[in-house]
């Protein structure tokens, strides 16, 4: 007896409590899902995402948990006048006021991809103390009984509430940083979240004590009572639908995902300022199919860096207005492709639709403009599962041992862009995009496309790499440098070692002071023509250093010494009495000093100033590659090459080049990882685009895209019978400058890229009037030849039959 009231025996059903929990953990996985999707504060689809976490971790997984919880308890005899029974408005204040709270709550713990503790504690504990609001405002709406409780478990009851929240919640943030929110390890942050509510709800639920109120006596079930439950079945349904459509969409990306490893597929590699790239909630970057495989003519014609289709691609991707005009036909042509004669159209050209296309539709999902999508990176990973026939020999039809088979190769290419402002990234974050280090993604997108972790990575790293530096040129005007042009032939073609920061460069060093060279020095240069780096450098050293001893470069200075030197030192201004390093054979340094001249003399003339700094530049090479060989087979070009800066109308840097042809089997080790080999090819593209990018040189371009894309126009006119004649023949009038060839064959178009090439420059060549020029290179009085193609003829049928191995 309490104050003459009369304690209801209360006895519980063990299975009602079972069925609680499990309603929880499904609120609170709706709720983790949901939370785990929002990118931002911003945009309508963040704001319904948090929302929709709010609603259902305070319907469902409070809410309804508490009300079915309730269910578990049975009062006096269990005759259903002797059950609990509720206010109706207090039952609703319990609903409204925690998904208020939580949208707050879950407001406040933000979407920022890292773990913010503070916000984690100040969310948690505001959903921890929710959770009990509920609980409490739910028991003050039960009619007909007087409930008491203990202080001791009502105290624990809400420290479970605090502590569980706050837990679950850091667990699957800090997964979601890491990106290790695979679903089993969400679904277990899920449990704990529903620890705090049941947790709570069942420890206060045993302090609780029931007392019945004499004279009010339930004589028929309340109304409140199916509104209850109706709201507790229409709940748990809302939510159970919200799983299954998230399970349906996270499988269907993941397979699409596996599908793309087996075909040949365009990606976007967003960066922010951060250095972080875009993500889509799946944990991939934005991808679309370009087709199956890329059709070979024959063995040879595989589809690499060193196709004339992919440096065409590059291209393209550094001029996307060029063919904006033709993509209503391309549209037109790719949807009726099957049924018109698309033999007529070579596959090559069809590819490039194929890109053409799917990088629009890549833009448009990301709500860019087409010409804003972003660059071709320079090289192509090679997805899909590889293993070998050895592991395959339990089947009947393989026998070999140690042979390797492919399975479902594909190729992944990759449109790289660099955002300039906060502003623009504001802007994916509304569209539901994420911002993360490409490594807490690269295990994920690497497990999809059946690639190593460490080969995703390393892509991640290079395009990031590639993005920062390669669109900005390294030389700079009114200088004069010093480089060495080193190829070396392989299998897949001639190659170019090359910065690894800046593909476009050539190892380089820069005379310090000269803004160009004279006539005297260049003749000097020329006269040198021919004579191999070691010779040179031993010339010109004996004045300043004395005569060395024999050939080797080494036994003028130290290796020592040479790491020593800084690349910006000016070794002009060094004074007479300086010590210099001593020499690996013990040369006499005090012979050193009498035979230096003093650089600060008046009597030192500008030409010996020159044949210094030269000296020290290619110390500086010495410095920048280490490798004693190089130096005795590199060979001074006669010529001083005036580059083209961009954006410098006027203004150039002047090249001298040492010229090196490796051995194919001649094994050269890249030094410190900061320099690579690339192709001849994209090394060409990479100066042409920098370089060397003309108005006219672009007016030629357009040219071709006008030639190829110009048969597609008039063949998709030729085929629409509701043309007007008039409107057809002012269309052909537009594209006259098509160039197309009839045979008896049944190809009606000939591809530009299969027109004859010139086996060492690799480019197209045309007539106009007398002249005769490269295509990519404008005809001017002012104009300069690249310097690489002039030394790369200079290598004569060494570098031509190199190139041709391809």
């Amino acid at each position: 007896m309490d104050g003459g009231l009369q304690e209801v025996k209360q006895r519980t059903k063990p299975e009602i409590v079972i069925l609680s929990y499990f309603i929880s953990v499904l609120g609170a996985q709706t709720t983790l899902e949901l939370l785990g999707r929002r990118t931002s504060h911003l945009g309508v689809i963040n704001w319904l995402r948090l929302i929709g976490a709010a609603f259902s971790m305070g319907f469902v997984g409070i809410w309804t948990m508490h009300f079915v919880g309730q269910k578990a308890l049975v009062l006096g005899d269990g005759r259903p006048e002797e059950q609990l029974r509720y206010d109706i408005w207090f039952t609703l204040l319990s609903l409204v006021v925690p998904i208020l709270v939580l949208t707050l709550a879950f407001y406040f713990i933000g979407a920022q991809p890292q773990v913010d503790i503070l916000r984690l504690l100040g969310g948690g504990t505001t959903a921890g103390l929710t959770v009990a609001f509920m609980h409490y405002c739910g028991q003050f709406a039960i009619q007909f009984y007087k409930a008491r409780y203990d202080v001791g478990l009502t105290i624990s009851a809400v420290l479970i509430a605090l502590v569980a929240a706050n837990a679950a919640l850091y667990i699957f943030f800090a997964l979601r940083a890491v990106w290790r929110n695979q679903w089993y390890k969400r679904l277990g942050a899920s449990m704990v979240m529903a620890t705090a509510v049941t947790g709570m709800h069942f420890t206060a639920y045993a302090g609780t004590h029931y007392y019945a109120v004499p004279g009010e006596i339930q004589t028929v079930p309340a109304t409140s009572e199916k509104l209850i439950i109706g709201l507790n079945v229409a709940g748990s349904l809302l939510a159970c639908g919200t799983l299954v459509v998230f399970m349906l969409f996270t499988r269907k990306a993941e397979l699409r995902t596996k599908r793309h490893a087996q075909n040949v597929v365009l990606g976007s590699a967003i960066y922010n300022s951060q250095g972080q790239i875009l993500v889509t909630n799946s944990g991939t970057i934005p991808m679309k199919k370009i087709t199956t495989e890329y059709r070979q003519k024959n063995l040879q014609d595989e589809f690499t860096v060193n196709h004339p289709v992919f440096q065409w691609l590059y291209r393209l991707t550094h001029d996307w207005s060029s063919i904006e005009e033709w993509l209503p036909y391309i549209d037109s042509h790719l949807q009726v492709a099957d049924k018109i004669a698309s033999r007529k159209v070579p596959y090559s050209l069809q590819f490039r639709e194929m890109f053409v296309s799917n990088a629009r539709s890549l833009a448009e999902s990301l709500n860019l403009n087409f010409d804003d999508i972003g660059c071709l990176f320079d090289n192509i990973l090679n997805t899909g599962q590889t293993t070998t026939l050895k592991a395959l020999s339990r089947k009947k039809h393989i026998t070999t041992p140690g042979w390797h088979e492919v399975l479902g190769k594909g190729q992944m290419l990759f449109l790289v862009k660099k955002l300039n402002d906060r502003t623009e990234e504001e802007r994916f974050l509304r569209l539901g995009h994420q911002f993360v280090d490409s490594s807490l993604i690269s295990p994920s997108m690497a497990s999809s496309l059946n690639v190593s972790p460490d080969i995703m990575r390393t892509y991640f790293d290079e395009m990031s790499t590639y993005n920062n530096h390669n669109s900005v040129p390294s030389l700079e005007p009114d200088a004069v440098y010093a480089g060495l042009f080193i190829c070396q032939p392989q299998m897949s073609g001639m190659k170019v070692l090359v910065s690894a920061n800046n593909r476009h460069q050539i190892p380089v060093a820069r005379l310090s002071g000269y803004v160009s060279l004279t006539l005297v020095e260049r003749e000097h240069v020329r006269r040198k023509g021919g004579t191999s780096m070691v010779n040179v450098y031993a010339q010109i050293g004996k004045t300043f250093f004395g005569e060395p001893n024999g050939n080797d470069i080494r036994s003028m200075l130290s290796i020592n010494a040479i790491r020593s030197m800084s690349s910006n030192t000016d070794l002009a201004s060094v004074p007479s009495n300086t010590d210099l390093p001593s020499t690996q054979n013990n040369t006499d340094v005090t012979s050193v000093r009498r035979n230096s001249v003093s650089t600060t003399s008046s009597t030192f003339s500008e030409f010996d100033n020159f044949r210094y700094n030269f000296a020290q530049a290619m110390l500086q090479l010495m410095h920048l590659i280490e490798d004693k060989q190089i130096y005795n087979d590199a060979v001074l070009y006669p010529e001083v090459f005036k580059v083209p800066i961009p954006g410098v109308v006027g203004r150039y840097a002047e090249l001298i080049v040492f010229k090196v042809l490796l051995n194919s089997n001649q094994k050269f080790d890249v030094p410190d990882g900061s320099f690579k080999f690339i192709p001849y090819n994209m090394f060409h593209s990479y100066q042409d685009i920098l370089y060397y990018r003309t108005p006219m040189e672009l007016q030629q371009w357009r040219n071709k895209v006008r030639k190829d894309f110009g048969f597609i126009a008039e063949m998709m006119d030729s085929e629409d019978d509701t043309n007007d004649e008039s409107e057809g023949t002012s269309k052909r009038n537009a594209i006259e400058m098509v160039m197309v060839e009839q045979t008896v064959e049944t190809v009606v178009v000939t591809d530009s890229l299969d027109e004859k090439i010139d086996p060492i420059v690799g480019v197209e060549k045309e007539n106009i009037g007398e002249l005769t020029y490269d295509c990519n290179i404008t005809v001017s009085k002012n104009n300069f030849e690249r310097w690489f193609e002039v030394v790369a003829r200079s290598f004569g049928n060494d570098f031509t039959n190199a190139d041709n191995l391809q």
